[in-house]
């Protein structure tokens, strides 16, 4: 355990949420249980993370934003647009980012500071569009191989819905389905990571200490998870 002294920089990740999602194709949610189950009684929920100390562990960032601004990549955090496996894994190659089993994983992709970016009259256009089309990572069979291949514990960006939005449920191959419903993978959604991204880049240290305690809500299906990362 590292001394509190040590523990000097805190910052905090304002953030909007973890969630709970259910397989569509098969009517299920994480360990079999169905949805009348869900609304009866209380054998899933974000309690179940607060009771066992919240989500606590390793965490790395991939600040791809700035990893595609170095290499003249264009963002575009308001299309259903794709971030590809192959661009996350040049990117931990070139900043050495060596992921661990167990680690928290982390993905800037510049929604936050676009969205910041805007006029209220923007804002208001971008809420009011028929679909909430939404750049995210890559979805699909190669994307669920890496992350359980390489063991994250759990995994969070900073735009809506992690994946593209809107998710197609092609094939039952959508990230929620499998990581929320069959591993039981905690998603996170709407971080703000500008602070985080920051600090990280002016010290050259990608990974740091996460603490999160979701609300201990019986039954719920979401939480504001009131996190922190400790460098």
């Amino acid at each position: 355990m590292v001394p509190f002294p040590l523990l000097r920089d805190y910052l905090k990740l304002l953030n909007r949420e973890y969630e709970c999602v259910g397989n569509q194709t098969h009517g299920c949610y994480f360990n079999g249980h169905c949805l009348e189950e869900l609304k009866s009684s209380g054998v899933l929920g974000i309690d179940a993370w607060a009771k066992k100390g919240g989500i606590t562990g390793r965490g790395i960032l991939l600040d791809y934003a700035h990893w595609v601004s170095t290499h003249s990549i264009p963002l575009t955090p308001f299309t259903t647009s794709s971030i590809p496996l192959s661009h996350l894994q040049s990117l931990m190659t070139e900043y050495n980012i060596q992921p661990r089993p167990g680690d928290i994983l982390f993905i800037r992709t510049g929604f936050t500071a676009a969205f910041n970016a805007l006029t209220p009259a923007q804002e208001e256009e971008l809420g009011n569009r028929p679909s909430p089309s939404f750049a995210g990572i890559e979805n699909g069979e190669a994307m669920l191989r890496w992350l359980w291949e390489n063991q994250f514990a759990a995994v969070a960006s900073d735009t809506p819905s992690l994946e593209p939005a809107p998710i197609k449920h092609e094939r039952g191959m959508t990230l929620h389905e499998w990581c929320l419903a069959g591993w039981g993978m905690p998603i996170g959604e709407y971080f703000d990571l500008e602070e985080l991204a920051t600090y990280c880049r002016e010290k050259g240290r990608w990974g740091f200490f996460l603490c999160s305690v979701p609300l201990k809500v019986p039954g719920g299906v979401a939480s504001p998870p009131n996190a922190v990362a400790i460098l």
